[in-house]
């Protein structure tokens, strides 16, 4: 029977060669353990979609965003928003609002906008802004999302701000099941007794039964990284876009790029007028003289989904001859619905269900524990004087490690 020295130290009663580290052995070792990470990506990826979207997943995933918002403040020096139970409120109303009328956009088909739920939550505002976003389950990439658009950027970090209110709903938009979220910023125009100290994010409401289909991680709506901003003194736009006609297009492109063509109905003296679509920025001129129709087209090398994974709403900014610039949502004319690819089935498991958080924390400790031990013999086997060294077994061991460390990572 093999005892601890024979096993684990390298000496003449071993031949210089540990049992633990033979050839046999560490295969064995090795089909042990990728079949360990194997059962746990199998199970991960036969995980319902519709466990990603449980009212606690997805309020905790609000009650974030509402944190990275002010961590990102902290970052750029400004000062942190205040949680408000009047802005949540009025949050809340948006969000289901767009699920009991099924629509994304600032502005509902009743013609309510940001001003009307701010009313309606009777909160009295100095200044007040509106972010929305749809089909998401993990807030850095909403965060990162808003963040790549400059006026959403600004809106995130605008200090004018004081408070902030996040809602989120589930429902349906054009016979999907999805996610709402929504976030209100304001700055009180008056004190006011029902701020609350824990974060402001109303729970969860659900409308309609879940559907067995993917509706998170790949987008099945879309993300508005358009600033919505209203301030009761705010002078009257002398350019107006009219956002039921105007729209963007895409078409993929030969080479594996894309085509983005805009169409845009704008009624005003102007100077220019271009759209940012993930970075880009397209150019639009006056289709005919006297026209009100503008029109550009970009081709960019990025393929489709990197323009709806997620989907981010685009942005027009408009230079008028006199009076401020105007910046709006632009809808897209049709919203591509990416496959989730089994990569990220496994992450989105991994890092956002609580049941496989845990499993995944007890295996990546196992990986540990082996790195360790194989770690240890490794330095027994090059530092023990032998007759000859031993180059097959450090190979091995070294083979073991770079496999459990991966193993541990993923």
């Amino acid at each position: 029977m093999l005892n601890f020295r024979q096993l684990l130290v390298p000496g003449h009663h071993n031949d210089f060669k540990p049992h633990l580290l033979r050839s046999k052995r560490t295969a064995f070792y090795s089909l042990v353990f990728i079949t360990l990470k194997a059962i746990i990506i199998t199970a991960a990826l036969l995980v319902p979609h519709e466990a990603y979207l449980l009212p606690d997943i997805l309020q905790a995933e609000a009650n974030r965003v509402y944190t990275f918002t002010n961590s990102l403040r902290s970052d750029s020096g400004i000062a942190t928003l205040r949680q408000s139970n009047r802005l949540a409120r009025s949050a809340d109303a948006k969000a289901n609002d767009m699920v009991s009328n099924s629509y994304f956009s600032h502005t509902g088909p009743s013609g309510h906008t940001l001003s009307y739920f701010l009313r309606q939550a009777n909160y009295p505002y100095l200044v007040a802004g509106e972010n929305l976003a749809m089909g998401f389950v993990d807030a850095k990439a909403v965060m990162a999302g808003w963040k790549e658009s400059p006026t959403h950027q600004a809106n995130l970090v605008d200090k004018d701000f004081k408070e902030l209110g996040v809602a989120v709903a589930m429902g349906s938009y054009k016979g999907e099941q999805t996610v709402f979220m929504v976030q209100h910023f304001g700055s009180p125009s008056q004190p006011y007794v029902d701020r609350i100290s824990t974060a402001a994010v109303l729970p969860i409401k659900i409308a309609g039964s879940i559907k067995n289909k993917s509706v998170t991680a790949q987008v099945l709506g879309e993300t508005s990284n358009m600033i919505y901003l209203v301030r009761p003194t705010d002078a009257k736009p002398t350019v107006t876009i009219d956002r039921t006609v105007s729209r963007v297009y895409w078409q993929a492109a030969s080479d594996g790029g894309t085509t983005l063509l805009v169409k845009a109905k704008i009624f005003g003296a102007l100077k220019s007028a271009t759209v940012m679509v993930r970075g880009y920025t397209i150019e639009l001129s006056r289709e005919a003289t006297s026209s009100p129709w503008f029109a550009g087209q970009l081709t960019v090398p990025n393929n489709s989904e990197y323009f709806f994974k997620p989907v981010i709403l685009p942005t027009i900014i408009i230079v008028p001859k006199i009076g401020a610039n105007v910046r709006e949502a632009i809808d897209w004319y049709n919203i591509q619905v990416p496959e989730e690819t089994p990569v990220e089935q496994y992450f989105k498991a991994r890092d956002f269900l609580p049941s496989f958080t845990q499993v995944f924390a007890i295996s990546r400790f196992v990986y540990f524990v082996a790195i360790f031990i194989f770690s240890f013999l490794l330095l027994i086997t090059m530092f023990v004087r032998s007759h000859r060294p031993q180059y097959k077994i450090m190979a091995q061991t070294l083979f073991m490690l770079v496999l459990l460390t991966g193993l541990w990572w993923v």
